[in-house]
This record gives structure tokens, sequence and C-alpha cells, in this order.
């Protein structure tokens, strides 16, 4: 997978997949899916798979906490015991 250099320096893979996005953020994968539809976390859909571009979704979360918004959260498989 290619990858972009972010604001940090820092190299990171140009899509990220729901899963990866959920253990980021310490979240379950079902949240991730709510943000997308509801909170205008940006991913596109490829084949039957969301991916979430890496740039974008950087500038998703500083505005989450620029707005001091939090994500609806369901309970992650850690959370749930699994």
């Amino acid at each position: 997978m290619s990858k972009h250099t972010n604001r940090t320096g820092d190299e990171s893979p140009h899509f990220m997949n729901v899963r990866q996005v959920a253990e980021l953020l310490g979240v379950s994968d079902r949240t991730i899916y709510q943000a997308i539809k509801t909170q205008g976390l940006p991913a596109i859909r490829v084949r039957r798979y969301w991916r979430i571009p890496s740039a974008k979704f950087d500038v998703w979360v500083e505005r989450q906490l620029d707005d001091g918004l939090a994500l609806s959260s369901y309970p992650s498989q850690h959370e749930r015991g699994a």
C-alpha cells in the first residue's frame, strides 16, 4: 500500500480500513460505521468495504476535537470481553 507523509512527518497508508480506525480510536467497528453514516467521517466504499483516507481522517479528528464532539460509542470488543 502506498504511503503519505502526514503533518507530523510520519508516514502512514493513504487509506485505513474500519478495523484500523476503530483500534486507533479505541472504539468498536460499529461505532466507526455509525460515524461514517451520521457524523461525517470521510470514507469511500470499495466494493463492499469502507476505506477511510488517512489525510481526511486526520482533519476530521482535529475538527471533532476543536468542536468538542464525541463519537457515539458502541462497546469495543475489548470492552465486551471478546
